[in-house]
């Protein structure tokens, strides 16, 4: 190999050093996701208004459409949570592949970029775990990815300003009413440490939003001035392919009566 061409893999080495893409785990120049996971992975149709999938061509969703507001301000998500990213965030989650946070965090930190105000923001907060989930896994995976965060976006984190005060049971068995019951209680926030304070709430994986709600109302109660929210990737929930059925079934009927 010639001079010219080392000097220039260790330029490009330096400006884009190499990281584990949080998808597939191959190391690749860069941060996020590698050049192929990028292609196979779908970018997902969102709300303006929150992280819940919606059908290409509509700009609501059927809550947000109803005027049923979210205490957030805005919510964001990646991907949409499938196949490998799935997996991926499954193994982060419950089997120990805390390598993945950084991966993960620098993919949040491109769409936090992209798409919220970010320069507004005063204190990345993760989604707290239980005690119990604490003691069990070692780890509460998403502050992993918020103390990255933070320090890339140059803002400040705290393990402690929002808790889990009442252990719940697993959600992802339950419909949406039964987890907003589930989640009633169930966190509590600082005060001392959010008060007047504009939050970028993150978490995981977006599915009904009962969480990220009980969470964005425990830190409004606790005087935040304001909270946005970034997930890694949205859930495809089965309403939400009702909804989108009944959006192709009232485009046929338009277009016929157009005809």
């Amino acid at each position: 190999m010639s001079q010219h061409k080392v000097f220039a893999n260790r330029v490009r080495q330096f400006v884009w050093p190499q990281s584990h893409c949080p998808v597939c785990g191959s190391l690749h120049n860069g941060c996020g996701l590698c050049d192929q996971c990028h292609e196979l992975l779908t970018k997902q149709n969102l709300c303006l208004h929150c992280p819940t999938i919606i059908p290409q061509g509509t700009v609501l969703c059927r809550e947000c459409a109803l005027g049923i507001k979210n205490p957030f301000l805005q919510g964001v998500s990646g991907y949409v949570y499938e196949g490998r990213l799935r997996n991926n965030i499954l193994n982060f989650k419950y089997h120990n592949k805390s390598e993945l946070h950084r991966p993960l965090a620098l993919l949040l930190r491109e769409l936090v970029e992209q798409r919220l105000p970010y320069q507004q923001f005063d204190l990345v907060l993760a989604v707290p775990v239980s005690k119990q989930t604490m003691e069990r896994r070692g780890y509460n995976h998403m502050q992993l990815v918020a103390d990255i965060l933070a320090a890339e976006l140059k803002l400040s984190t705290s393990p402690i300003a929002l808790r889990r005060v009442r252990y719940t049971r697993k959600l992802n068995k339950l419909n949406r009413s039964e987890r907003e019951k589930e989640l009633v209680g169930a966190f509590n926030a600082d005060s001392k440490r959010v008060f007047g304070k504009n939050i970028l709430l993150i978490d995981d994986i977006f599915t009904t939003g009962a969480t990220a709600r009980a969470c964005t109302e425990a830190l409004l109660a606790a005087g935040s001035k304001s909270v946005y929210l970034a997930t890694i990737a949205s859930a495809v929930l089965q309403s939400n392919e009702k909804y989108r059925k009944q959006i192709d079934k009232t485009r046929a009927c338009s277009d016929s009566l157009k005809l």
